[in-house]
């Protein structure tokens, strides 16, 4: 109440290469009795400037909260995804906020927090690094070429004895697209993809030149330690995906967070101890 709100900031690079600076605002809605995010505005961070420091930043988003009528003096919460250019403790887009408003309270999206941590702990895993790296540029294949799209649906009718109507097509080309979108723990849904299809992958993979990169990729993927480290993703990614999920829902219980913590390392240890994903 009382006119207060919080913020939710981040800096992406658009398709034509241009940073923006996306931002969203959070706020007590008096009409309906819920808390509201709603999207405020998408600025050019490099409007007038040749660096997107910590000043340039706070001054885009000073903009962007002036145009709808915000005061800075009103903000109470400011979300970044915890890059030192947002949380830097001298001199932060955070800390120039809370010099001219202290009331403001700066977090560290656990949403981003969580990514950070499953790469870390992914980085001193050689091999599992390598097999991120490995689907990615499988993706970027098909993401790139609409003709390899076209001949993995047709490599997915053949080897699963089915005729794709239309519509049908049309689903199986958006799951695709969908894979070739991953950010973040989104990797499940391309390790689920690799899962599910490995048999129609590897055909359309074998139909482009010799020496050319899916000569490469199809090298590395009949690999059975690659396989068996799909079978390890498919079944951990998911369990780390459903936190990230609850993290990011628009109303976060903080009194919820530790046991959900709690029941994901359970999973994850019943998962180690099990080994169904090995057996």
């Amino acid at each position: 109440g009382n006119g207060v709100y919080g913020v939710l900031t981040d800096e992406v690079t658009d398709i034509s290469l241009t940073q923006q600076l996306v931002t969203f605002i959070q706020y007590y809605d008096s009409q309906s009795y819920t808390t509201t995010t709603s999207f405020l505005a998408i600025s050019n961070t490099l409007k007038g400037n040749n660096s997107a420091d910590a000043p340039q930043i706070k001054k885009v988003l000073l903009e962007q909260l002036q145009s709808v009528g915000l005061e800075v003096q009103t903000m109470r919460s400011f979300v970044s995804d915890g890059a030192s250019v947002m949380t830097g403790a001298r001199n932060g887009v955070a800390k120039l906020l809370k010099d001219e408003n202290p009331l403001i309270l700066s977090f560290h999206c656990l949403a981003h927090k969580l990514a950070l941590a499953c790469a870390s702990s992914a980085d001193t895993l050689d091999y599992i690094a390598h097999c991120e790296l490995q689907l990615h540029q499988l993706w970027k294949l098909f993401e790139n070429s609409a003709k390899r799209a076209a001949t993995y649906l047709k490599v997915q009718e053949s080897t699963k004895n089915l005729t794709l109507n239309s519509a049908g097509r049309k689903q199986v080309a958006k799951k695709l697209k969908k894979a070739c979108r991953t950010r973040w723990l989104s990797l499940d849904k391309l390790v689920e993809a690799v899962f599910t299809d490995f048999c129609a992958i590897i055909e359309t993979l074998k139909t482009e030149p010799m020496g050319s990169a899916a000569d490469g990729l199809l090298k590395t993927m009949k690999n059975v330690k690659f396989i068996g480290t799909i079978y390890i993703l498919h079944d951990v990614l998911p369990v780390l995906s459903q936190l990230s999920k609850r993290f990011q829902r628009g109303n976060v219980n903080f009194s919820h967070l530790l046991p959900a913590i709690k029941a994901t390392h359970a999973k994850l240890n019943r998962l180690k101890e099990d080994k169904e994903c090995l057996k």
